[in-house]
């Protein structure tokens, strides 16, 4: 199946670099988020969700729907915001949420959904409601969304494929099911606590590794896609941007890489994932 989350590419790198170097298994510590409450997007989202949900439902609505009538274009104009366009509709999704999990989704997804459904033939492809209902600080839900979708369906599936491309192995020994049965039975306040997130975890590294290591900021592990894909890499694009598709609506994936390179905020991201889906389908469908 086509998989387009870029850091599969800077993954396959890096296991090309251990191969080389004689190494057979690596260690991977994916799950760690998920299971300690490590994501920056989790303290965000909540940060953001505290604010929005106080006001009332039709003053976000209207908000939202004054934020459509002005258009990101418009409002860019104002801001020097790298990705702009995507945050802004980012926010403006999130205004229109009434529960923690639709919050969650709209800050994770890459286009509002009025946008998916200009990209994409795609009635029923968006979620359903799966938080767990019950007490307690919302980002256990995030933290359970996630190890139900993202980590097997989008991380795990990075690793595996980026080291069996170069023959090496990846385990993943915070997998391991005593810790994440453990963890689970762990109260919150021990995965998160005074604005850090992975606790516990720090707490037991702290016998082993100097803090600076331990807490300092973390980092992403991307490809700069704006400057690759806005620049010389953009030509990629002409060829399996060109003639008709069945999922995707390419006049509109042609509009945007037009809109792309006269300079007007686009969410490259989007361009990527239909480059992608293009590049499998020519492969292994065709």
């Amino acid at each position: 199946e086509p998989f387009g989350d870029s850091s599969g590419i800077p993954t396959t790198l890096v296991s090309g670099v251990a191969k080389e170097a004689g190494v057979k298994v690596v260690l991977s510590a994916d799950g760690g988020d998920e299971i300690f409450c490590g994501y920056d997007r989790y303290r965000i989202t909540h940060e953001i969700g505290k604010k929005i949900f106080l006001l009332p439902p039709f003053l976000r609505k209207m908000a939202a729907r004054l934020m459509a009538e002005i258009g990101a274009d418009k409002a860019s104009r104002f801001f020097r915001i790298r990705n702009f366009a995507h945050k802004y509709s980012q926010f403006s999704e999130m205004l229109k949420t009434d529960t923690w999990q639709k919050l969650y989704e709209a800050l994770l997804h890459n286009a509002d959904n009025a946008y998916i459904k200009k990209l994409m033939d795609c009635p029923d492809c968006f979620s359903e409601e799966i938080f767990p209902h019950r007490d307690g600080n919302p980002m256990q839900g995030m933290m359970l969304r996630d190890y139900h979708s993202y980590l097997p369906d989008d991380i795990l599936v990075k690793v595996d494929r980026a080291t069996m491309y170069h023959s090496i192995e990846g385990r993943e020994p915070l997998l391991d099911h005593r810790i994440a049965e453990f963890m689970a039975q762990v109260p919150f306040e021990y995965k998160y606590r005074d604005a850090n997130g992975k606790y516990l975890l720090r707490k037991v590294l702290e016998r082993y590794l100097p803090k600076e290591l331990i807490y300092r900021p973390k980092m992403g592990f991307g490809i700069p896609m704006f400057e690759w894909f806005g620049g010389e890499l953009s030509s990629m694009f002409e060829r399996y941007f060109a003639g008709e598709d069945p999922v995707v609506n390419l006049d509109f994936a042609r509009g945007e890489l037009a809109r792309l390179r006269a300079g007007s905020p686009v969410n490259v991201n989007i361009l990527w994932f239909v480059l992608v889906y293009r590049m499998w389908r020519e492969r292994y469908t065709a």
